[in-house]
């Protein structure tokens, strides 16, 4: 279906629905970017994995073949019409120096940004332009997932706030016991598939 819709972007605006991250594809060129890129402090409160955990009330799921993250964020999202009522995303980030694994995304520090979030309520959207983007379907532990390299927006919800970032990395987004993983690194598909079918643990929520 996706490399389907894929097909037709030339034509159309549509929506790609991944859970807590829907992609909008549209025709032609973007015309106006954010500044901020996806690994600045925008993202939430910068805390520690174990209080990340304490605080969400599940375990950050991390990937086995990077270690442990430089920096973790988290952040809530007003889902509900009662105060309260809220979606948790961690975000875990690392650094390239010294690893050989890790290129530098263009424009940033950053060499894997991973974003979870909590649940199917969508609190997350890319926009992405049919004449300046690759986009197409992945695979992720059997699992349908999405890919998608160039320059774009994501617009995250922050409490009722929307932040609009800047990526300029390659991202693939998939679905895995009720959680919706975003990670945005410079490496191939190939690459990035093989770490996130390494991500670990977390609890199902379905």
């Amino acid at each position: 279906a996706l490399l389907a819709l894929a097909g037709a972007a030339l034509a159309a605006r549509f929506v790609i629905d991944l859970g807590a991250v829907a992609v909008e594809v549209f025709p032609g060129r973007p015309t106006a970017l954010p500044t901020n890129v996806a690994a600045q402090a925008v993202l939430g409160r910068e805390i520690s994995l174990d209080k990340a955990e304490a605080m969400a009330g599940f375990p950050p799921a991390l990937p086995a073949t990077l270690g442990p993250p430089d920096v973790v964020w988290l952040d809530e999202a007003e889902v509900g019409p009662e105060s309260g009522d809220t979606a948790v995303r961690i975000v875990t980030h690392w650094y390239p120096l010294g690893r050989d694994d890790l290129p530098i995304i263009a424009g940033s520090k950053t060499g894997a940004v991973l974003m979870q979030f909590e649940g199917e309520w969508e609190v997350a959207s890319k926009l992405v332009a049919a004449e300046t983007n690759r986009f197409g379907r992945a695979v992720v532990d059997g699992r349908d997932a999405f890919w998608t390299t160039g320059r774009h927006e994501l617009q995250l919800v922050s409490g009722s706030e929307t932040r609009r970032l800047l990526v300029t990395g390659n991202v693939l987004i998939w679905q895995d016991a009720g959680f919706t993983f975003r990670l945005e690194t410079a490496l191939p598909k190939r690459a990035a598939i093989v770490i996130a079918e390494t991500v670990q643990p977390t609890i199902d929520l379905g």
